[in-house]
């Protein structure tokens, strides 16, 4: 059976380094296009992921939303303090949500060539619709 292997190195600042393997077994045998396909894919996901992001500008104002005020009340109000807190909490993970698929869609267009590929070249255009519809799908 075909296996992946993949060995990631972790270096700080001083050289130390350390090394984590992982092996997934394929469910089919690979080619070349598809193993490019595969690093291209996971080379971008790594550089999103550590690369540099915007800070969120949002979040703060988006969980003031959830400060309610700490007031006694009774039984009889339960449902009323519910109904009426259960939207600002929605409206504020709509907020940091679509602000994080916002910030994660900008690190995806810093990843786009400047230059349209070659239309020639499927892998370059294969390379290009990853990370293309990777941020669109984030900006929908």
């Amino acid at each position: 059976m075909p296996r992946i292997d993949l060995t990631i190195t972790f270096t700080n600042g001083t050289g130390t380094s350390r090394s984590v393997t992982h092996t997934v077994e394929t469910a089919y045998p690979g080619d070349r296009t598809g193993e490019d396909h595969v690093e291209h894919m996971l080379a971008t996901e790594l550089r999103v992921d550590v690369g540099p992001q915007a800070a969120p500008k949002h979040n703060a104002t988006a969980r003031a939303w959830l400060e309610f005020p700490n007031r006694s009340a009774g039984f009889q109000d339960y449902f009323d303090i519910e109904n009426s807190q259960a939207p600002w909490t929605e409206l504020a993970n709509l907020i940091m949500g679509a602000e994080g698929d916002l910030i994660l869609a900008e690190s995806y267009k810093a990843l786009e060539s400047r230059q349209e590929p070659d239309f020639n070249d499927s892998a370059a255009i294969n390379r290009l619709y990853y990370i293309h519809d990777k941020r669109m799908a984030l900006l929908n």
